[in-house]
């Protein structure tokens, strides 16, 4: 009698780990939404646009390093809303109108600098590939919405109107508004972009002590009422001996 082979099939369970990255995206200061705020507010259209009432969107890609630096800024496409112009005009905002439009939507972007939270990869900080739609709109549209026509909440934001990017008081009042909606962070840059463009007046270098005071810039923010001091403001000489030492 023959002896059964008996074949033991033995299963070997590996647990085999992988290591998953961890990932947080960049981001842009206060939530995304405000990066639509700041479009709005310092994209300053071409005569023509404003004119003609032309809006229009471009979509436009760029990359955000991990030191909120903006690089590689690439335009991919621009398109009004509407084409109902003769055709004399279509090969006027082909020719003349879209090349000033790509100028400023990178200007714009260049501007947001400073302004992002850079993307995480396990902790360390590094560089990410934003695609990103500008929509620029007539200011009825904005209005529009104000009675109750809208289809999202950038619809209720009231931007500031056309204003060269060189003028000190854009910013000046930039940076009021964005201390009304409590973010002092981009308050700040509003006011110190304000004083470099050549506003040296007692009431920004106040507002400018407030927004760093609120942000937890204490010795910034006495610095700055010093010399609202300087410039005869009798409220940041209080301010100053309530809050500095």
């Amino acid at each position: 009698m023959k002896n059964a082979v008996i074949f033991i099939i033995v299963i070997f369970s590996f647990n085999i780990s992988y290591t998953q990255e961890k990932q947080l995206p960049a981001e842009f200061v206060y939530g995304n939404n405000e990066l639509d705020s700041f479009i709005i507010d310092n994209f300053v259209r071409p005569l023509d646009c404003i004119k003609s009432d032309i809006a229009f969107d471009i979509w436009l890609q760029f990359t955000v390093d991990s030191l909120s630096q903006i690089s590689f800024v690439r335009i991919m496409d621009i398109q009004t809303t509407h084409d109902n112009w003769s055709d004399s005009f279509k090969e006027n905002i082909n020719k003349n109108l879209k090349p000033i439009l790509k100028e400023e939507a990178i200007r714009v972007i260049k501007e947001t600098a400073g302004f992002w939270i850079p993307r995480e990869l396990d902790g360390k900080p590094t560089w990410e590939i934003i695609d990103y739609k500008m929509e620029i709109r007539v200011p009825e549209f904005y209005s529009a919405a104000e009675m109750g026509y809208g289809y999202n909440s950038m619809l209720s934001y009231k931007p500031v109107p056309d204003t060269p990017a060189d003028n000190p008081i854009k910013y000046y009042n930039l940076g009021v508004k964005k201390m009304e909606q409590k973010k002092q962070y981009i308050a700040i840059k509003y006011f110190k972009k304000s004083i470099e463009l050549g506003n040296k007046t007692k009431d920004v270098y106040y507002n400018l002590g407030v927004a760093e005071y609120l942000y937890g810039l204490i010795e910034d923010a006495c610095k700055s009422w010093s010399k609202a001091v300087e410039l005869g403001d009798e409220d940041a000489k209080g301010l100053l001996e309530k809050n500095c030492k």
